[in-house]
């Protein structure tokens, strides 16, 4: 059995409906849940770790979306922890980058199969993130979603999706990378540290590993209905997001400033205001993944 402590975000996607499903088939999928935590802030996830050292348990369970599971890596660098994810947000763009099972009963089995591999982690301005962080369209999305969610539920991310689509907000962003800058009138910077983006669409939005300690960088500099409408055929078809207006960049280091200063979203969640400095720590996390995802990255069962 593999003895775990368990994050619960219930306020997630689908978190109060997962909760007890997961703790019914954990047995049948060999581990075993010691403690359950549901204070996700940051003064909740330490209490947790520190139980979790006490009783000697080295497995963190994060049930939650991307926002959850990066809040719970965030605490995990540097420590001798593993992770295991059991995607129950919106999203879950990190669990199918990695190609995790999105039904409790699935990700469980990848946990208690105990295939682990040593995954990428971006950090901005010291706050880890293994999905994305972005400023501009995603920011004003995150910002407007949380005031809907409330009323509309899962509604909320399809409504807030239209108002900031009517309602773009270029900026100046200042980006130093690789000894050199470069300068954009931008309506969204998003950087990558995993490649699935969309959610349910399940789009690749770069050619980017999880292991090679490089983020892909997406600038949108211009974007217009016409534009997509022409664009989403072959994003459809290909799964790949491209269209004009769109410019990737790969790095494994910036600097970004804006003008006017900008919040930035990190993984789904708002954060800090620019500048802000953000890296890729290569392999820096041990993460429970499926089995074909650790033999095609040659990581073998621990």
């Amino acid at each position: 059995m593999v003895k775990a402590v368990l994050f619960a975000n219930v306020a997630s996607g689908r978190g109060q409906k997962w909760l007890f499903k997961v703790i019914q088939a954990a047995p049948d999928a060999g581990v075993d849940i010691v403690s359950t935590c549901f204070d996700i802030s940051p003064q909740g996830i330490e209490s947790g770790l520190q139980l979790a050292a006490k009783e000697g348990v080295p497995t963190i369970l994060a049930m939650g979306g991307d926002g959850t599971v990066g809040s719970v890596a965030n605490h995990l660098l540097g420590g001798d922890w593993t992770l295991g994810v059991l995607p129950s947000g919106t999203s879950n763009d990190f669990a199918r980058s990695v190609g995790l099972p999105l039904d409790p009963a699935g990700s469980l089995r990848t946990v208690g199969n105990g295939h682990t591999a040593q995954l990428d982690v971006g950090v901005v301005n010291g706050h880890a993130f293994l999905h994305a962080a972005a400023v501009g369209l995603n920011t004003q999305f995150a910002r407007e979603a949380g005031k809907l969610r409330t009323f509309l539920g899962r509604l909320s991310y399809p409504v807030a999706a239209i108002k900031v689509f009517r309602d773009p907000r270029p900026f100046c962003a200042r980006i130093e990378a690789g000894g050199t800058e470069q300068e954009y009138r931008a309506l969204d910077v998003i950087v990558l540290n995993s490649p699935i983006f969309g959610g349910a669409l399940e789009l690749e939005a770069a050619s980017l590993g999880l292991q090679d300690g490089t983020a892909s960088m997406l600038i949108v500099e211009r974007l217009n209905l016409m534009t997509l409408v022409r664009a989403l055929p072959l994003i459809v078809e290909r799964r790949i997001l491209r269209f004009p207006g769109l410019e990737v960049l790969a790095t494994s280091s910036l600097r970004l400033t804006t003008e006017p200063p900008q919040q930035i979203t990190v993984d789904g969640e708002t954060g800090d205001w620019t500048p802000v400095n953000i890296e890729v720590r290569r392999r820096a996390l041990r993460v429970l993944v499926p089995a074909q995802f650790a033999s095609r990255n040659d990581e073998p069962a621990e």
